[in-house]
């Protein structure tokens, strides 16, 4: 190759144990999200309530992608279930379908946290996907396997601020307290900062 990209320097760091010695230009990915005006929101948070029954001390945590094992999906049931046994009120939509679907729903029901978690399957619809992250509170990411995520990037430009694993790809993204968080895996951990969070009146950084 003449030229090479790699989307974070993670990637570049892969690179290079894989042998590659020349100059790599890292660029980060974006993302075509359009930002919402006050009204919009406001419109968008007032609707997704009463669609989706969210009482008003209710917290909405959201995640995008593929349901599968490799995204850690089940760390973020048990964290769940850890703010479940708090008294932490909240919802957690998990957007996505795929092969896993039915073994992850099992799987938030073995862990009580059933009436929670809400699978929507596929969302094809960016305008759909839009209203999802506009109206979250927090965008939950646990997967080291991801490559920084362009989900990460895409609730960012909603307003809507991500947990993710220190030292991961995608922390690379966040500063950690200012545009989003970045936490060791531990579920205890992560119930903790959630709570932290949301501590100060109520509402995310």
């Amino acid at each position: 190759a003449d030229y090479v990209w790699a989307v974070s320097e993670k990637a570049a760091e892969t690179l290079r144990e894989y042998g590659f010695n020349g100059e790599i230009k890292v660029m980060p990915n974006g993302t075509d999200m359009r930002v919402l005006t006050t009204r919009q929101a406001a419109e968008y948070s007032a609707r997704f309530s009463k669609e989706h029954d969210i009482s008003p001390n209710e917290r909405i945590f959201v995640y995008a992608g593929r349901v599968v094992s490799v995204k850690n999906l089940k760390f973020s049931f048990e964290v769940i279930a850890e703010l479940k046994r708090r008294g932490h009120r909240c919802k957690f939509f998990v957007v996505g379908g795929g092969d896993e679907l039915e073994e992850h729903k099992k799987l938030a029901s073995k862990l009580g946290v059933d009436d929670m978690v809400i699978f929507t399957g596929f969302v094809g619809d960016r305008e759909a996907l839009r209203r999802y992250y506009a109206c979250a509170d927090l965008f939950l990411l646990p997967s080291v396997f991801d490559n920084t995520p362009l989900v990460v990037l895409e609730a960012a430009s909603l307003g809507t601020p991500s947990v993710v694993p220190a030292g991961s790809s995608a922390a690379e993204l966040i500063e950690d307290g200012a545009t989003g968080y970045c936490e060791e895996l531990n579920v205890e951990r992560w119930a903790n900062r959630i709570m932290a969070i949301f501590s100060d009146e109520g509402k995310a950084a």
